[in-house]
Formats: C-alpha cells, sequence, structure tokens
C-alpha cells in the first residue's frame, strides 16, 4: 500500500514538474501584439504554431493607447457587437482586465485580438470587451483619491467647444456618466458653458447650452471635454 502511494506521489510529482516546464516555456514567449493569435492555455508551446502569449494575464489596469481618441467596451469580441460604455482619454486608469468563463481574457477573431475589460473605477457593472490595439497598461496603477481634473475657473456665461480631438461629445441630464444623454454635440462645435459646476466624484461637468437645429439642448458634460473661450483653463493643456 505504502508503495502505491509512494507511486502516485510521485506520478504528480512529475506531472507537476512537466506543466511547470511547459507554462515557462510559455512565459518565455514573446506578449502578443494586436493582430498576433496568442498561445491558448492548452496548447503545448514545444508544437504550437503560435509563439505569443497573451499581453495580459487579467487584473491589470489599462488606459486608452496614445493616439486613440475614444473606445467602446463591447458585449462580445466583435467589431459589430453592441457597445455598452464609450471610453475617452484621461490620463488614468480607465479600465481592468478581467477573466471570462471559458473564455479568459483574450479572444482572437480571426483578425485581431479583444480583451475582456471591466470599466473603471465608475460603472464596475459593466463588463465587455475592448480590442487590444486600443488600450495600454495605464501610466499608474493609483487612482485620484478626490478629485481627478481640477475645477476649471471660468465664468459663466461664456463660449466652449469640444476639446480637439474629442470625436462628439454627450450632453447629459444629470452631472454623472450614468445620467440619460439629451443630445449629441459633434466634433469642434461650440456650446455656451451656462451654469455652475457640479462634481461626481470622480469628476468636473459644467452646465451647458447648445444651440441645436431642433432648439436649445441643456445639460451637463464632462469639463474634461470641453475648452473655454477664455481662460484661465486649468488641468486641460
Amino acid at each position: 500500500m505504502r508503495q502505491k502511494i509512494t507511486g502516485i506521489a510521485v506520478a504528480i510529482l512529475v506531472l507537476g514538474i512537466c506543466l511547470g516546464a511547459v507554462s515557462q516555456r510559455a512565459l518565455a514567449y514573446p506578449p502578443c501584439g494586436p493582430f498576433q493569435e496568442p498561445l491558448k492555455a492548452d496548447d503545448d508551446p514545444a508544437t504550437s504554431d503560435s509563439f505569443c502569449r497573451p499581453l495580459y494575464s487579467g487584473y491589470e489596469l489599462v488606459q486608452l493607447a496614445n493616439g486613440i481618441p475614444f473606445a467602446w467596451i463591447r458585449s462580445a469580441p466583435a467589431s459589430d457587437a453592441p457597445v455598452l460604455k464609450t471610453i475617452y482619454p484621461t490620463g488614468y486608469p480607465s479600465m481592468r482586465i478581467v477573466l471570462v468563463r471559458h473564455l479568459g481574457q483574450t479572444s482572437w477573431d480571426g483578425f485581431q485580438n479583444w480583451y475582456a475589460v471591466q470599466s473603471y473605477p465608475m460603472d464596475t457593472n459593466i463588463i465587455g470587451w475592448v480590442e487590444q490595439v486600443s488600450i495600454t497598461t495605464a501610466s499608474y496603477a493609483g487612482y485620484p483619491p478626490e478629485q481627478p481634473a481640477e475645477l476649471a475657473q471660468w465664468t459663466v456665461p461664456q463660449t466652449g467647444f469640444v476639446k480637439p480631438g474629442v470625436p462628439f461629445l454627450w450632453i447629459r441630464s444629470q452631472a454623472g456618466s450614468d445620467a440619460s444623454i439629451v443630445y449629441t454635440i459633434p466634433l469642434g462645435a461650440s456650446l455656451t458653458i451656462a451654469g455652475s459646476p457640479a462634481f461626481d466624484g470622480v469628476q468636473w461637468w459644467w452646465k451647458v447650452d447648445y444651440a441645436a437645429r431642433s432648439g436649445v439642448k441643456s445639460g451637463y458634460v464632462e469639463q474634461s471635454l470641453i475648452v473655454a473661450s477664455n481662460g484661465p483653463v486649468h488641468g486641460l493643456q
């Protein structure tokens, strides 16, 4: 009986060593670019055609890559999947890599890699997929404890503009990312900064009016996405 138990223990030890060796070989592979199919979890690096591993392993904080004006978190790893949330550049972490049951953290659609992400630090109930090409490792892991941007000292009313590089801007009914959308302002449009700012615990919002063809649309927009016609404009340069 003792010999049988000893034999089982040795077999488990050998299996563990073999799996560890496979894992180490997998880690020795370089991380995949956005358009390289990664090594799958059950692949043997010694025989697989893949020669790279996923860039992220799970739970890393990420943000939009340089030059990406916005990204959509989608309900599935596909370019035609429904949009769950729009992510804009913020300068701090805006998503967290997560693991999805049966799929892991990454999915290859035949053309590019997608990563499962959780909106961070707001709207954490939103979990979906974003293209690897749109994200990069967050420049720092922390998050501003109080105010991520200094309150701009703007007088009201005054003319403002959609910040250069922002493709469009949503006017919301209240000062918060989960408030209903009143209207979509196009790239480069002007608006009136009409009221006092409000802080939602993460960022500052300003009350604005926009002269649309169908009439004046009023609501709130993020301070970080607009510029004022006369300063000072703190934290936006």
